[in-house]
C-alpha cells in the first residue's frame, strides 16, 4: 500500500510539474504570438524568441541561436546567394532582462554545413548527445566561444520550407533530450508565423521605400539605377534583372543597367528588332509569371537559354497607355510567387514607368538642348579659323564634351596615294601605334576605307553606326577596348574629302538620335577642310606669285638682250676689217648662244609635243645630275617598271624637279649615301615615280607645312623649290607629295605625273 502510495504521489508531482512546464511554455507561445501584433524587426523578435528558448530549456551554460535563412548579394552584378542570419544569445545574459545589445548578429554563407546544415536540408530535428561521437563527429563545427558536448537544432518550417533553425550548444553531453525537442519544436511553430510576419512587414517598408527612390531622380541613368535597386529589394533572391526603355524620338529599344547577366554581350550588341522578346513584351497590358520559362513559348528565347534562367516574371512598362520599356525577374533555380509578390510586383513596375516617362521627356530636352549648343559651338570653330588643326582641335573638345570617353579622330583623303591620313590634331586624340604611318590604304580592310570607297562611288555621304565592332570583319582594331564606332564620310561637292570616327569602349553606344547631330558635325568638318585647303591654295599662290614677279620683266629683259646679240651678230656678219671666217664664226656662236637663251626664257609649263618616256628620261638625266655636283651618292635606277611608257610633260619642267630633289636629297644626306629610284603605273592614267633617301627624313614639325608654307633651313632665301615643283606639277595635271615616315628610312617623294596616249613609234627623241 505504501509503495502504490509513493508512487501515485509520484505520477501527481510530474503531472504537477509537467502541467507546470506546459503552463510556461503556453505562456511563452502567448508571448511570442502577442509579437505578431506589433510587428517588431527581426533583431527584437530574435530577442523575443530566444529569451522563450532560454526559459523553456532551463538551462544555464547553453548557448542560444536564431538562424535564419536568407538571400544576400554585395553591391557588384553577382547572383544573390543563400545564406545564414545568426543572432546568438551571448552565454549568461540573463534572459527576463536581455536587450538587443545581448545579441550577436552575424551573416555565414555556408548555409548548409554543419549539423545545422543538415536541419536547414533534411528539415528534422537534430539532437545530438555528444557531438564528438563517429556518427556527427565529421559534421560539426566548433564555435570558438564555448566547448560543445551537446546539441539541440530544431527547423522552423512555414509551408513545407525551412526559414530557420533553433540552435541550442551545451558544454555537457547529453543536455538536452526529447522533451525539449518536443518543447522548441512547438515554439518553431509559432516562431515561423512571427517571423513570417516581420519578414514581410521588413520586405513592404523596403519596397516602400525603393519606391521614393525611384520617384526622386529627374536624369535618365539615375532613374533607371534606382528602379533595378527598388527592384532588387522587392526581389532579394532574383538572380539577374534587366530594364529595358524607349527613346521618345525613334521608339527603339535601349537596354538600361542590368544586374546578374553572366554574359552581356549577347544583349547589348545590338538594340531589339521588332520580333524580339523584349519588344513584344513592351506591347502587353499585363505581366507574364513563368514558374518555367523554358517551357513558355513566348520566353523560351536565347537569353533563357544562354543564362540558365528557370522562371522569369516579365512585367511592360506602360503608363496612360504609352510604353516605355520593360523589366524582367529572372531566376536561376525554381521560383513560384506568392500573393505579397503578386503585389509588390506590379506597384514597382507601375512606379518605375512613371518615374522612366518623366526621366525619358526631360532626357529628350537635354539631348537637343545638347546638339544645339554642340552644333552651335562647332560653327563657331569652323567660323573662326582658317586652320585645319586649329579648328579640329575645338571640334574634338565639343565632341568629347557631348560624348564622354569617345575617341575622334579625322582622317584626310590622299587621293594621289589613295590613302586615308589621320590629322595632326586626331593624333592627339586618337592614340595608337597599330597604323602604319598613321594612315590606312583605300583598298584595305577598314571600315572608314569601306565607307570611303562607297562615297567614292555614289558622290553621297556614307555613314555607319556599328554597335558590335567585333562582329564586322572590315573593323580594323587600331584601339585597345573599342566596342563601337560611328563613321561618316567627310563631302564637298560630291567629292571625298576624308572620314569623320567616333570610337566608345561600351557596345551599342551611339543612339538614334545622336546620328543626325554626328552627320551635321560632319558637314562642319567638311567646310572647314575645304575652307583649309583653300587658304592653303590661295597662301600657296601668294608666295609663288610674290617671290616669282620679276619673272616677267627678266624675260623682257632677256628678249631684248636676245634681240640685241643678234643685231650685233648681224653686224659682225657685215663688219669689213674682220675676215669671214672669223665674222661667220663669232656670228655662228652669238646666234647659237641666243637661241638657247630664247628656249630656257620662253619654256613654258605646256606638255612636251609627242610625249616623253619616263623611264628612259629618267636612266638618261639623274646619273648625270649626280655627277655635275661630284658627291659619293650611290644612285639605284633597278626598280623602273615603265619602259615605252610616255607622260605629258615638258622635259625642262621635269627636269628642275628632279634637280631640285636630288638636290635636297644629297644636302639631307651631307653628300654621303643612296638614293633609290623606282616607276611605276597607277589606275592606268599616271605614272608614280618615288625618289627616295637613305637621310635623317623630314622632321614632324615641319612635315605638316612643306608644301603649305615657305619650309627651309637654308636661311631667308630658301624653302621655294618644293613649291616651285609641286605647282609646275600641278599645272602639267600631276602632283608631288610626301609619303608618311617609316623607320629606317628617310625622305620619300611621289612624283605623279599624267599618261598620253602617244605610241612608243611616234614619240620624238630625246
Amino acid at each position: 500500500m505504501t509503495i502504490r502510495s509513493t508512487n501515485a504521489r509520484r505520477k501527481l508531482d510530474r503531472m504537477i510539474w509537467l502541467s507546470q512546464e506546459r503552463g510556461k511554455e503556453l505562456d511563452r507561445l502567448r508571448q511570442v504570438l502577442q509579437a505578431l501584433s506589433p510587428s517588431p524587426d527581426r533583431k527584437r523578435m530574435a530577442l523575443a524568441l530566444l529569451s522563450a528558448v532560454h526559459e523553456l530549456l532551463g538551462q544555464a551554460d547553453v548557448r542560444m541561436g536564431l538562424i535564419l535563412r536568407e538571400w544576400v548579394a554585395d553591391a557588384s552584378d553577382d547572383s544573390p546567394r543563400e545564406a545564414r542570419r545568426m543572432f546568438l544569445l551571448r552565454p549568461g545574459a540573463p534572459h527576463h532582462t536581455a536587450s538587443e545589445d545581448d545579441i550577436d548578429e552575424q551573416i555565414d554563407d555556408d548555409l548548409e554545413s554543419g549539423i545545422t546544415g543538415r536541419a536547414f536540408q533534411t528539415g528534422e530535428s537534430q539532437l545530438i548527445p555528444d557531438v564528438h561521437s563517429e556518427e556527427v563527429a565529421n559534421l560539426f563545427r566548433a564555435n570558438g566561444i564555448m566547448g560543445t558536448r551537446s546539441e539541440l537544432d530544431v527547423p522552423i518550417k512555414l509551408n513545407g520550407k525551412v526559414i530557420g533553425v533553433f540552435n541550442a550548444e551545451s558544454s555537457q553531453p547529453k543536455a538536452f533530450n526529447k522533451a525539449h525537442r518536443h518543447i522548441l519544436e512547438r515554439l518553431a511553430a509559432a516562431a515561423a508565423l512571427a517571423l513570417d510576419n516581420v519578414a514581410r512587414q521588413e520586405h513592404l517598408r523596403n519596397v516602400l521605400d525603393a519606391a521614393q527612390v525611384v520617384i526622386k531622380p529627374t536624369g535618365l541613368r539615375d532613374t533607371l539605377r534606382a528602379v533595378l535597386n527598388a527592384a532588387r529589394k522587392a526581389a532579394p533572391d532574383v538572380a539577374a534583372l534587366t530594364i529595358w526603355y524607349k527613346e521618345p524620338l525613334t521608339n527603339s529599344i535601349r537596354l538600361g543597367p542590368y544586374f546578374g547577366v553572366r554574359d552581356p554581350s549577347g544583349m547589348t550588341l545590338a538594340p531589339p528588332d521588332p520580333n524580339s522578346l523584349v519588344a513584344t513584351i513592351t506591347q502587353y497590358d499585363e505581366p507574364i509569371w513563368a514558374a518555367d520559362a523554358r517551357q513558355n513559348d513566348r520566353l523560351a528565347r536565347r537569353f533563357v537559354a544562354a543564362e540558365a534562367i528557370v522562371s522569369v516574371a516579365a512585367f511592360p512598362l506602360r503608363i496612360e497607355h504609352e510604353s516605355v520599356g520593360a523589366l524582367f525577374f529572372n531566376y536561376r533555380q525554381p521560383h513560384t510567387w506568392g500573393n505579397e509578390e503578386r503585389v509588390l510586383f506590379p506597384i514597382i513596375s507601375a512606379i518605375a514607368a512613371a518615374s522612366i516617362r518623366d526621366a525619358l521627356r526631360l532626357e529628350a530636352t537635354r539631348k537637343e538642348r545638347d546638339r544645339l549648343s554642340a552644333a552651335i559651338a562647332i560653327s563657331e570653330a569652323v567660323g573662326t579659323s582658317l586652320e585645319l588643326n586649329d579648328a579640329l582641335h575645338k571640334i574634338f573638345g565639343t565632341l568629347r564634351d557631348r560624348f564622354h570617353q569617345a575617341t575622334p579622330g579625322v582622317l584626310l583623303y590622299n587621293a594621289t596615294l589613295e590613302r586615308l591620313e589621320f590629322t595632326t590634331a586626331s593624333l592627339e586624340y586618337y592614340k595608337t601605334n597599330r597604323l602604319s604611318e598613321n594612315s590606312i590604304p583605300l583598298n584595305g580592310t577598314s571600315i572608314a576605307a569601306s565607307l570611303a570607297r562607297r562615297a567614292l562611288h555614289s558622290g553621297q555621304v556614307e555613314y555607319l553606326n556599328e554597335a558590335n565592332v567585333h562582329t564586322n570583319p572590315e573593323y580594323l582594331p587600331a584601339i585597345k577596348n573599342t566596342c563601337t564606332q560611328l563613321s561618316v564620310t567627310l563631302m564637298g561637292n560630291e567629292q571625298l574629302l576624308g572620314v569623320l570616327v567616333l570610337e566608345w569602349p561600351f557596345y551599342n553606344a551611339f543612339e538614334d538620335d545622336d546620328i543626325p547631330l554626328i552627320v551635321s558635325i560632319a558637314r562642319q568638318i567638311s567646310l572647314a577642310i575645304e575652307r583649309a585647303h583653300q587658304s592653303r591654295e590661295l597662301r600657296v599662290r601668294t608666295i609663288v606669285a610674290t617671290h616669282t614677279a620679276w619673272a616677267a620683266e627678266i624675260a623682257h629683259d632677256t628678249n631684248r638682250e636676245i634681240s640685241r646679240i643678234r643685231q650685233r651678230a648681224y653686224r659682225l656678219r657685215h663688219m669689213p676689217n674682220l675676215d669671214m671666217p672669223t665674222m661667220h664664226g663669232l656670228a655662228h656662236e652669238i646666234d647659237a648662244a641666243a637661241a638657247r637663251l630664247a628656249e630656257v626664257a620662253s619654256a613654258g609649263y605646256a606638255p612636251a609635243k609627242g610625249g616623253l618616256p619616263i623611264d628612259n628620261w629618267l636612266r638618261q638625266r639623274l646619273p648625270t645630275m649626280l655627277d655635275e655636283r661630284e658627291v659619293a651618292i650611290s644612285l639605284y635606277l633597278h626598280d623602273l617598271q615603265c619602259p615605252n611608257v610616255y607622260v605629258g610633260i615638258d622635259a625642262l619642267v621635269l627636269e628642275r624637279v628632279f634637280r631640285h630633289l636630288i638636290r635636297n636629297a644629297i644636302e639631307a644626306m651631307n653628300s654621303v649615301g643612296k638614293i633609290f629610284v623606282r616607276s611605276r603605273q597607277r589606275n592606268g592614267h599616271m605614272v608614280e615615280v618615288q625618289v627616295l633617301d637613305t637621310g635623317p627624313g623630314v622632321p614632324d614639325d615641319v612635315r605638316a607645312h612643306l608644301f603649305n608654307d615657305i619650309v627651309s633651313t637654308k636661311g631667308p632665301n630658301g624653302g621655294m623649290g618644293l613649291l616651285y615643283a609641286q605647282s609646275a606639277i600641278k599645272q602639267n595635271g600631276g602632283d608631288i607629295v610626301l609619303l608618311p615616315h617609316s623607320a629606317g628610312q628617310g625622305a620619300a617623294f611621289v612624283v605623279m605625273l599624267p599618261l598620253t596616249a602617244i605610241h612608243h613609234e611616234e614619240a620624238s627623241a630625246l
